[in-house]
């Protein structure tokens, strides 16, 4: 005798009723997220009075950038985006500053500051600090090679190294070199 098996329709019909909630959650959220970004692309485009677009407009940051002498005159506000209300949300000066370290290597950190109340973002750069002078180009602790001014670092040490020479490791050494003043004095003079 061959029995036929039967279903269990009460397990079947809460799992579909749960999976069609969320199905209809997800749409839902979707659609509402799509609407937004429409809404918002339209208001922007047609160029209406909208509440967004005033907003936008009225927190639109002032963007300024401080920076030391050795510094001065870097093109940094091209690697900016071209609308500064974008600096306001998450990440976007992450990647800001990484396109600015690329670029220039005499740059060696942007830090942010974003004051919402004054409505300004604040773009300080931290220059490289030179321990010698390698082929024309500074040499610091981290083992990079930059580009310096033309008698900014008139006391360094000339050194020549090997193209194929570890960096990073140079860096460290000769970090650990001007940490000793007696001798790193003697170098330099």
């Amino acid at each position: 005798m061959v029995r036929k098996l039967r279903r269990q329709r009460i397990t079947l019909r809460f799992r579909r009723r749960e999976q069609i909630k969320h199905n209809v959650r997800a749409i839902l959220w979707r659609s509402t997220g799509l609407a937004l970004i429409v809404g918002f692309g339209i208001g922007m485009a047609a160029g209406h009075e909208s509440i967004l677009s005033r907003t936008v407009r009225a927190h639109t940051p002032q963007v300024k950038v401080l920076a030391t002498s050795s510094l001065a005159g870097l093109p940094v506000s091209s690697e900016l985006p071209r609308n500064s209300f974008y600096l306001w949300f998450p990440g976007v000066g992450r990647y800001c500053s990484k396109k600015i370290l690329r670029k220039y290597l005499m740059v060696r950190d942007v830090r942010w500051e974003k004051s919402w109340g004054d409505n300004v973002v604040r773009l300080q750069l931290e220059p490289r600090v030179p321990l010698v002078i390698w082929n024309g180009q500074g040499f610091d602790q981290a083992g990079v090679a930059f580009a310096v001014r033309p008698g900014a670092w008139k006391g360094l040490p000339q050194a020549t190294f090997l193209p194929s020479s570890p960096r990073a490791e140079l860096g460290r050494w000769l970090t650990q070199q001007a940490a000793y003043y007696p001798f790193w004095s003697q170098v330099v003079s």
